[in-house]
């Protein structure tokens, strides 16, 4: 660097040759072009007073010093006891004898503490600030001039001095001899390095300020911030030490920097060792960050609250603690290089180099030892300047950390993404074949249950009808009849189960249609009531049902089936509790609403309520439990009527169910009819019935319930023995016919076949299937359809609505 180069035109006196000729007088004739000199005396001096040229040789007492002065080391020369060691006020006075012709001479006043006026051969030819000798008006501006030297032979400097501000006041390092145009291209270049490195710091502060708030969308990089605030703080130093604004302006507003110079100087320490924790925060220490930050705060608060004259005292203290402070990160950073962190070992190269400049710097300033003319002038900005090299590569060497991870994250990724693909196409591989397993379970359970249903229909039909018969020859003997009753009541139960089963298959195939009809409450409650009583007696449960006047729009029979099932339910879930069946008006609707105080049903449950194959009461009760269909065929029986259902329930206190209906009014409902009345024959008569099914128990208890009826049944067991024997016969009143005629043959094709020949025969298919695609064929037939197990009642009033005799 140049100013490194110029540091040996200030302090080196390669081939100076100077004589102390007399009292106040300096010989440098033999001075050596090449070098400089510095004027350290002997200088002639007056203590405690300011005297021009004019007045020296009267106020003259015969003193000489040689330059340093150090006023702060000779405390008897205070004028006034209170002030601090180092103020007062001097005037002095040297005659040079210089060398005759050869290149201009000049001097330079270096960094003075102090404000002064120069006089040469009695003429004022510099002035810094406004020296006094007291306080009293008293400024210091601090600035270094070069003074030329007329081309004489003998010379008359004065000098007078004043410092009443900053605690090292006084001549601290005497001024230099010179070539004139040496000393201005060393001051010149001086500027120049300032102004280089001011510059460059600049643009890497715009730079790391970039790199910084862009970091801020994802993941803030904080050493970015930290060396920003370092930089900001070097470049405020930087220009307080600068001399170029005086120079290209000399109208330049003279002021004393000082405050701000020292505020950068106290603050700096404890910003770098801020910027340094937060590049390798495990080799710097919560404890230890907190330590420097509690010492140099009070050095930073006494710039704040202080006048110059205390916190300029400090300044040998601050900079053996910053020493300390900066070995300890240099330790630091010496163990992160160590540990291998990214970026380490830059740093810790041009961290060193900072570390020299920053000890060259410290030695510098120093006011209680007097080192400067061993060391080089400031080189503070420089060593920035290699801390900034040094932060870039480390910052390279992040950066590429970070790709080369990134690359290596890459490759993983892709590899990952192989083995992704390759475990997708399996794992697809393996949810396709055990979507087909539940697919194939689920048709296999369907079948199932359709094929079980169908076969307990048989049964149960056959033995429905046979009970039917001997309850109706049992009638005269009170033991038979009482034990054909239980027979009855257990068939009943059978027959209910299978009924649940085919809503759950006729619901699945959408086959089950809704009869909205005007449906008065009143006898509604009342046949519930009459239905469910004596099972709510032997639950010890008390049913209770509010009477209600009004009417809704509803299919009867699903009604029926939903509220039976509620009750029912409520009914099992309070034992020896209550029971509440009620309706409400609500605007235009009716809510009806089914109560119990039994256990409740917790949350996790009420979410699985209205599913399929759910049977809470398994979880908690060891008695027999139904399919868990009930309440599935009540959520879908209730949307198919279009009557939202509601639950509210907590557990220990008990359940509501709520269900809303459309209120029948004058007009009724767009779209809905009024109940329907069915054409019934006016003459009774006995009919001619052909009964078609290939289970021979369910075949001839239809007939003989058929002959006790009074009616003329014959029976046959296929699809050939009908259409043979409807040949015999002729064309009956009524064929009734099972679904199923053997593996190949159906009720359906017995009628198609049939009905060409007999276009007035009417059928019926008396069926115990209940597969979804056997439903949806009997739907689309358009015949009658009863199901097995069937129920007397129902048949009495099918054959009466065709003009059969009751």
């Amino acid at each position: 660097m140049l100013h490194i180069v110029f540091a040996g035109l200030f302090f080196g006196a390669a081939s100076v040759s100077a004589q102390n000729t007399a009292a106040g007088t300096l010989d440098l004739r033999d001075w050596d072009a090449d070098s400089a000199v510095p004027v350290v005396g002997p200088w002639q001096v007056i203590r405690g007073r300011l005297v021009d040229p004019a007045g020296f040789d009267a106020a003259y007492r015969g003193e000489t010093i040689s330059f340093p002065d150090r006023w702060h080391d000779r405390a008897e020369n205070s004028t006034d006891p209170d002030w601090p060691v180092g103020f007062g006020a001097a005037s002095y006075r040297l005659k040079l004898l210089l060398p005759v012709g050869g290149p201009r001479q000049a001097l330079k006043l270096q960094t003075p503490y102090s404000s002064y006026k120069i006089w040469v051969n009695g003429r004022e030819v510099a002035g810094n600030g406004h020296p006094t000798e007291t306080p009293d008006g008293f400024q210091a501006f601090y600035l270094e001039r070069i003074i030329p030297l007329p081309a004489q032979e003998e010379v008359e400097i004065v000098m007078t001095v004043s410092n009443f501000e900053h605690f090292a006041g006084g001549i601290l390092r005497p001024p230099i001899f010179a070539a004139q145009d040496r000393l201005e291209q060393g001051a010149k270049a001086y500027d120049l390095s300032y102004l280089f490195v001011l510059g460059a710091i600049c643009a890497l502060l715009a730079f790391q300020l970039a790199y910084f708030i862009r970091s801020l969308s994802s993941d803030a990089e904080w050493s970015h911030f930290w060396y920003c605030i370092l930089l900001a703080v070097l470049i405020v130093r930087l220009t307080t030490l600068t001399t170029m604004p005086f120079k290209l302006f000399p109208a330049f507003p003279h002021f004393s920097t000082k405050t701000l110079e020292y505020l950068t100087l106290f603050s700096s320490t404890a910003v770098y060792f801020t910027f340094l924790a937060s590049m390798f925060p495990k080799e710097f220490p919560r404890l230890v960050r907190r330590l420097v930050y509690a010492v140099s705060l009070p050095f930073v608060a006494s710039v704040v609250l202080l006048p110059v004259s205390f916190f300029t005292q400090l300044q040998d203290a601050f900079i053996f603690f910053a020493l300390a402070t900066l070995l300890y990160s240099q330790g630091a950073i010496l163990v992160a290089w160590r540990r291998k962190r990214d970026g380490a070992g830059a740093i810790l190269l041009f961290t060193t180099l900072f570390l020299f400049t920053a000890v060259n710097d410290s030695l510098l300033y120093l006011h209680s030892v007097d080192v400067r003319p061993s060391s080089f002038p400031d080189l503070m900005p420089f060593g920035f300047l290699f801390l900034s090299v040094g932060y870039a590569i480390a910052l390279g060497a992040q950066s590429r950390a970070v790709y080369d991870r990134a690359r290596q994250l890459a490759g993983d990724l892709r590899q990952l993404n192989k083995t992704l693909d390759d475990r997708v196409i399996t794992r697809t591989k393996e949810a396709n074949a055990a979507k087909l397993v539940a697919e194939k379970s689920a048709v296999e359970k369907t079948n199932f249950i359709s094929a079980a249903s169908h076969d307990l229909r048989q049964p149960v039909h056959a033995l429905n009808l046979f009970n039917q018969s001997f309850q109706h020859k049992a009638a005269q003997d009170p033991a038979l009849s009482a034990i054909a009753a239980k027979q009855q009541k257990l068939i009943g139960s059978l027959s209910e189960m299978l009924e649940t089963m085919l809503d759950a298959s006729q619901l699945e195939a959408n086959t089950l249609v809704a009869d909205m009809q005007k449906v008065p409450l009143a006898a509604f409650f009342e046949t519930m009531g009459t239905t469910l009583q004596l099972t709510a007696a032997q639950h010890d449960v008390t049913l209770k049902i509010v009477p209600s006047g009004l009417f809704v729009w509803a299919d009867p029979k699903h009604l029926r089936r939903v509220t039976i099932n509620l009750l029912t339910n409520a009914i099992k879930a309070s034992p020896g509790g209550h029971v509440l069946l009620g309706a409400r008006p609500r605007g235009d609707t009716v809510v009806l609403e089914v109560w119990d105080n039994g256990k409740g049903i917790g949350a996790d449950d009420q979410k699985l309520i209205f599913d399929r194959y759910v049977q809470l009461s398994q979880k908690k009760s060891s008695g027999p439990a139904g399919l868990g269909l009930g309440l599935s065929i009540v959520a879908d029986l209730c949307k198919l009527m279009d009557m939202p259902i509601a639950l509210s329930s907590l557990p220990g206190k008990g359940t509501r169910f709520q269900i809303t209906m459309q209120k029948f009014t004058c007009e009724g409902p767009v779209g809905m009819a009024s109940e329907k009345a069915r054409p019934v024959d006016a003459r009774p008569r006995r009919l001619v019935i052909l009964v078609v099914d290939d289970d021979r128990e369910s075949l001839e208890a239809m007939v003989e319930m058929f002959r006790q009826w009074g009616h003329a049944a014959r029976g046959v067991n296929s699809y050939e023995a009908a259409l043979a024997t409807l040949e015999d016969l002729g064309t009956p009143d009524l064929l009734i016919t099972d679904y199923r005629l053997g593996p190949n043959k159906t009720g359906l094709d017995l009628y198609v076949g049939i009905s060409s020949q007999y276009p007035k025969l009417k059928a019926l298919v008396v069926t115990g299937a209940t597969a979804p695609e056997d439903l949806r064929a009997l739907a689309s037939s358009g015949l009658d359809v009863l199901h097995k197990p069937l129920d007397p009642v129902k048949m009495r009033q099918y054959l009466y609505q065709r003009g059969a005799a009751p």
